[in-house]
């Protein structure tokens, strides 16, 4: 049993900890004029590094329904899993070259991560690795009516958790997208990625995962909605596939700050919150911060 006063310094500690992870991604990150400046002669490598899918960090992410079940007596101490959770996700992509060809060859790498930071003894209880082969160009074609079409190609997606033994999930996927948009000169507008991939059913996938693809489909479209400070983005994963009896929808909002940064809120409703848990169906709301990405 802890007293009121070890409470107290427990709350102060995790609260300054989450201070710092936010000033650390803070300081890592140009701003707007320090982005401008390498495009324009700075440092060769900060010219090639931008953000890929949404980073942001949750201090309030709050499951309905985790999958204690899928964990056995893995958990630290026996103890069931804190509805109320940290969840970040950090996502960027370094182009091989500053010019030519390899200008649209990215290495991508994506990490999120799920972490029970309100316990007495904080842990993380999953983690999801992505890293990527991209190749995007900057070209984009006139539809007409003020649209213009995309698109990139990901000859090679590795997901997995890195647990190994009963708990390993793991797939690799190609992947290939369309991208609409209709934006305006500020950035203002739609943008539309449909996302579409095969997997490989080696024998990773057949041994700890085989039903993976029946619960996350093959197909990811996402919308967003850009207006000013705000910003609105839906994603569907396996929706449409399944008729909506599995996968997922996510839905998004962000309202911007100012300095790189934006208030974010996360609503997540589905399979496959976390890799570990692709075929268990749950609800989760989430409220902090994200890196602005144009």
């Amino acid at each position: 049993m802890h007293g009121p006063g070890s409470i107290k310094v427990v709350a102060m500690k995790r609260t300054l900890l989450i201070f710092l992870v936010l000033s650390t991604l803070r300081a890592a990150w140009p701003t707007s004029a320090q982005a401008d400046a390498a495009a324009s002669g700075g440092p060769a490598l900060l010219q090639r590094i931008s953000v890929y899918e949404p980073t942001y960090f949750l201090p309030a992410y709050y499951s309905f329904s985790p999958d204690n079940a899928v964990y056995g007596n893995t958990l630290p101490n026996g103890q069931n899993l804190n509805r109320l959770e940290v969840k970040f996700q950090i996502s960027f992509k370094v182009a091989m070259a500053s010019s030519g060809l390899a200008k649209s060859v990215y290495a991508a790498y994506t990490q999120r991560s799920y972490w029970q930071f309100y316990r007495d003894s904080a842990f993380f209880r999953e983690t999801n690795y992505q890293p990527e082969l991209l190749v995007a160009p900057d070209n984009r074609w006139n539809l007409g009516a003020g649209w213009d079409i995309g698109f990139r190609v990901s000859p090679y997606v590795h997901q997995s958790n890195g647990r190994g033994g009963s708990l390993e999930r793991s797939w690799n996927r190609t992947c290939a997208d369309l991208i609409f948009e209709r934006l305006d000169a500020g950035g203002d507008g739609w943008e539309a990625d449909l996302r579409a991939w095969v997997v490989w059913r080696d024998p990773a996938y057949r041994r700890y995962n085989p039903d993976l693809a029946y619960y996350l489909g093959h197909f990811r479209p996402s919308v967003t909605y850009k207006r000013g400070p705000w910003e609105l983005s839906v994603v569907l994963h396996n929706q449409l596939e399944s008729a909506f009896r599995r996968g997922s929808v996510e839905a998004s909002v962000s309202h911007y700050l100012g300095d790189n940064w934006s208030l974010y809120a996360q609503y997540f409703n589905g399979h496959g919150q976390s890799l570990i848990e692709y075929n268990h169906s749950t609800t989760a709301l989430g409220v902090g911060f994200a890196l602005r990405t144009r």
